[in-house]
């Protein structure tokens, strides 16, 4: 056998194995015949595909299939697939109702006594349909009505006792004073609503340009939603970026530039203190550099070797025959001859 058939075969296998399963797990009868059964409904309170079918409890069936009459679209026909092994009589009748108190749909099959003969139901047959609610379902409706009829009666019992016991001391029935207080109430509640009425008729001109400047509100918001977006993600972003910073070596390192800035304030401190001792020398004229700016003499000699100075400087310029007295070649150079105007005096008091 090639292995392109045993892949086939398994394949095959699989498939079946998956279709049985799955009815299996929907609840149909997977290796025998089942008996369909009818229901007609007018509404069927969101029974669904595979819901179980009920005997006194009992799980006999699951609902097979749900679809819409085709002559009449108000009705909806309920297929029920039913245990051949169970007999019903044809005057069952099926019942949808709640599983529980938050449980889905099922169907209850409800008859009297056994059926035999011809007195059973066929494969195919209709029978009828209701639907119960959670406390017809739960006690019935004659008994439902007995439980109502007995808590009429308890109720009107415990009105009369409570009457009796509302006379008060003084003879005045204090039912009848509650009722007139809770009057009081329900008048002064209304006349808080027409007060509230009011408030709202004198606020109603102003509220069309409330919502005017809301609907702007909304047109800005809607504008500028790419850049609000775009400023979410940069938080987001400066998050992560604050997150991924390692907050001890950051505080280390905080801790580290403090000390470094304490150490030169100190160190600023002490400079200042040196400057402030320098200035206060210089000012009162104590020190080389306090004589230098409060002595006047020595301003005034320094002023003076300045200028004689420059006197000769210039005097140097304009004749240098007057400083230098050999020439070059060997020659001697005649004497200098002082000219009547000659710079260098000019200004200088006379000897």
């Amino acid at each position: 056998m090639s292995n392109e058939i045993k892949i086939g075969i398994l394949a095959t296998a699989a498939i079946l194995i998956s279709i049985f399963g799955y009815k299996f797990l929907k609840g149909h009868n997977v290796f025998g015949n089942s008996n369909e059964f009818y229901v007609e409904y007018k509404v069927v309170d969101q029974l669904t595909k595979s819901s179980p079918v009920f005997i006194s409890g009992f799980q006999v069936g699951v609902v097979r299939n749900i679809y819409i009459k085709p002559e009449d679209q108000l009705s909806i026909v309920v297929v029920l697939e039913i245990n051949p092994e169970i007999s019903i009589p044809k005057n069952t009748v099926a019942a949808i109702r709640p599983s529980g108190i938050v449980g889905g749909k099922i169907v209850e099959l409800i008859f009297d006594k056994p059926c035999a003969g011809d007195n059973c139901a066929k494969s195919g047959d209709y029978l009828k349909g209701v639907n119960q609610g959670y406390l017809d379902a739960m006690v019935g409706k004659e008994q439902l009505n007995s439980y109502l009829k007995v808590l009429k009666e308890g109720l009107v019992g415990i009105y009369d006792t409570l009457a009796a016991k509302a006379e008060g001391p003084d003879g005045q029935n204090q039912l009848q004073k509650t009722i007139k207080d809770i009057n009081v109430i329900v008048q002064n509640l209304k006349t808080s609503t027409n007060n509230i009425r009011i408030i709202t008729d004198a606020t109603a001109n102003s509220f069309p340009s409330i919502m005017g400047n809301l609907d702007g509100i909304t047109k800005n918001l809607k504008t500028n939603n790419d850049k609000i977006s775009a400023i979410i993600k940069n938080t987001e972003a400066i998050t992560s970026n604050f997150q991924k910073v390692d907050i001890a070596k950051t505080n280390e390192s905080v801790q580290l530039t403090l000390k470094n800035l304490d150490n030169t304030l100190s160190s600023t401190q002490v400079a200042m203190a040196d400057l402030k001792k320098i200035t206060s020398e210089i000012n009162s004229g104590s020190g080389t550099m306090g004589k230098l700016i409060k002595d006047p003499q020595l301003y005034d000699n320094l002023n003076h070797t300045s200028k004689n100075l420059d006197l000769l400087l210039q005097d140097f310029r304009l004749n240098p025959k007057r400083y230098v007295n050999v020439s070059v070649f060997g020659k001697k150079q005649k004497d200098y001859a002082v000219p009547e105007k000659d710079p260098a005096y000019i200004g200088l008091p006379k000897n």
